[in-house]
């Protein structure tokens, strides 16, 4: 649904074949890494994941999106070798105790890893996974790659990608090594509660709405993290509903901005509100713009609508909105006195 979502935002005149190329293979690397059980397979299209984004974001992201596709690169190519090392190291104890190779997770699984080397495994295979969720403090590639990135690119991101993070730690940690991640809960868990209140905090001092929306991801997958490591039905059932959640909602609103982004050329807090950036997403709701059109002119005025009682549309009746020269809406030049007499308790009602 996201993928088809992310292609219809995009379908414009110009957009290059390649980038929808990037699109589809992306989509079957992530349906793969979801669906093997074979933990071969599930590495390699791991890997295979990260080169569309990377092209995503370095092709056709904004003006620093060379910097931000080579931080997410370097970030994501170390947290999948240390994800390789544990793999290769799990799978040679594993035939060691057993005399049998096999990549099967559900095999693997079935044969406890004790000893020394069984916590330096889960260590690695962790940190891979953290990258990828991501957990603080691995986290700084996530707000550079979200705020660069085209619109799709960040709906894909942010409602699929970070989920392989999360479905990492569920489908092959927690199974195959269930003591240690007992054992783990307080560090885990821990960093769960750092990435919901660190997430949180970073989002309120953002003023670029997609860097607010990428710490709000920071911060909602902390939740993700804490129910899987509750290590209670309940809690995973949570952390499984959150990141469902999280896609469809940050995905939507990744799309928003990147409506308003594509309307306005803006994108920070402080853009939107009274100011032109309202009027320019009222593009082609020519009813909405009349209005606002003539709320701000009567605001520059020294007139306010709201506090006054009186809306636009009066004026708008009464001809004081008129259309530009190429059919657009625009304040239309007042009769003289009309708003030079507005004082406290002024009515336009009062003074047809």
């Amino acid at each position: 649904l996201l993928i088809v979502l992310s292609l219809a935002a995009s379908w414009k005149g110009d957009v290059p074949p390649g980038y929808w190329a990037a699109f589809l293979f992306l989509e079957s690397a992530l349906m793969a890494v979801f669906t093997f059980r074979d933990l071969f397979y599930f590495y390699i299209f791991w890997d295979l994941a990260l080169i569309p984004m990377f092209f995503i974001i370095g092709l056709w992201g904004s003006s620093g999106r060379r910097k931000a596709a080579l931080k997410f690169v370097l970030y994501t190519f170390l947290g999948s070798l240390s994800l390789l090392i544990g793999l290769l190291a799990l799978v040679t104890l594993h035939y060691r105790a057993t005399g049998m190779w096999t990549w099967d997770m559900a095999e693997l699984a079935r044969t406890p890893v004790a000893g020394p080397a069984a916590l330096w495994i889960y260590a690695a295979l962790a940190v891979g996974f953290a990258v990828k969720v991501p957990v603080f403090p691995l986290h700084n590639w996530l707000p550079e790659a979200h705020t660069e990135a085209p619109a799709a690119g960040s709906v894909l991101l942010a409602g699929s990608m970070l989920k392989m993070g999360v479905f990492g730690f569920l489908r092959v940690l927690v199974p195959v090594f269930p003591e240690l991640s007992l054992a783990a809960l307080p560090v885990l868990g821990g960093l769960g509660v750092v990435n919901v209140i660190y997430g949180a905090l970073c989002a309120m001092a953002q003023k670029d709405f997609k860097r607010l929306i990428a710490f709000t991801s920071v911060s909602h997958l902390g939740f993700c993290l804490i129910g899987i490591f509750s290590l209670t039905a309940e809690g995973i059932a949570g952390g499984c509903l959150q990141m469902i959640n999280h896609g469809f909602s940050t995905g939507g609103l990744f799309l928003l901005i990147g409506m308003m982004y594509e309307r306005s050329h803006r994108r920070g807090v402080d853009d939107f509100g009274h100011g032109p950036g309202a009027l320019v997403l009222l593009r082609g709701h020519p009813a909405l713009l009349h209005r606002a059109a003539g709320a701000q002119r009567l605001r520059r005025r020294g007139y306010d609508p709201g506090r006054d009682g009186a809306g636009v549309h009066a004026f708008g009746r009464a001809g004081f909105l008129g259309r530009g020269a190429r059919g657009g809406l625009r304040p239309a030049r007042l009769p003289e006195g009309v708003l030079g007499s507005a004082r406290p308790g002024f009515r336009v009602a009062d003074h047809r």
